[in-house]
């Protein structure tokens, strides 16, 4: 049995130590914020827009669109773009808090050349099939009568 009268021993922080990032501005207008974590491997990417569930009317269209947009993108299914994330080792998630949206994107190196411009169709050419938006629909119609 525990003595729960002896607090446990803390120490101080080591000294954390955060790498340089570069920044650029992409010929869109888009700011890129970059650092290398040297040879680890495996990376994140992640994409903030100004723009959460304070500013809208319908929250839950927000959460939706976030929950919808690996559901196809340019002519892939959303089983199709499942599939491509898992054999990849890759995860992708889309998520809404009151004051930004955040798309991340995490994936192992070396299969980036097969992630990367899934994502870009994902974020640039997203589809919404209508039998999966009614699913998700009632899903989310079920949930608010529950709580």
């Amino acid at each position: 049995m525990l003595d729960r009268t002896t607090p446990p021993l803390t120490s101080g922080f080591r000294s954390l130590s955060l790498p340089d990032f570069s920044r650029s501005t992409l010929p869109n207008g888009v700011e890129l914020y970059c650092y290398s974590a040297g040879e680890e491997p495996v990376a994140r990417i992640a994409m903030i827009w100004e723009g959460g569930l304070l500013d809208v009317e319908k929250r839950a269209a927000l959460v939706m669109l976030g929950e919808m947009l690996a559901e196809g993108c340019a002519g892939l299914s959303g089983k199709q773009v499942s599939d491509i994330l898992e054999t990849n080792g890759a995860l992708f998630r889309a998520q809404s808090s009151r004051q930004s949206t955040l798309i991340t994107l995490n994936l192992l190196n070396h299969t980036a050349p097969a992630c990367l411009p899934l994502l870009a169709s994902i974020v640039a050419e997203p589809t919404f099939p209508a039998d999966t938006l009614e699913s998700l629909k009632q899903k989310e119609a079920t949930s608010r009568e529950i709580t």
